[in-house]
């Protein structure tokens, strides 16, 4: 009974976050599985409305959300279609590329 509860939630998870692109899970692979669990968890509640995310300054419709203290998640949100996680980054090499490319200093404050 436990196994067919668990296959209907993933059922439901599947249709409000996309399939992660290659890309995504290659860079998943630098991660501890307790972070890959939080990004999957943060993407899902994300997708669910339980947690809100930082609108990025684009046209596009993409939000930074914090999967860990360290580990932030972009993710893609669009009217009618599952939520898809764009890039996983360390918040040091987020900073970094603030710095560089002369973006605000600090989305959003650590939680």
């Amino acid at each position: 009974m436990e196994a067919v509860a668990q296959q209907a939630h993933e059922d439901d998870m599947t249709q409000l976050v996309a399939e992660l692109p290659s890309r995504v899970i290659m860079s998943l692979d630098h991660f501890s599985a307790e972070e890959r669990a939080s990004v999957r968890a943060v993407a899902e509640a994300f997708a669910r409305g339980a947690v809100t995310g930082t609108r990025m300054p684009d046209s596009e419709p993409y939000y930074l959300l914090r999967a860990t203290p360290d580990v932030l998640v972009i993710v893609r949100r669009e009217d009618g279609a599952p939520v898809t996680v764009e890039d996983v980054v360390w918040q040091e090499k987020w900073d970094s590329l603030k710095h560089r490319n002369s973006a605000p200093q600090r989305l959003f404050t650590q939680q």
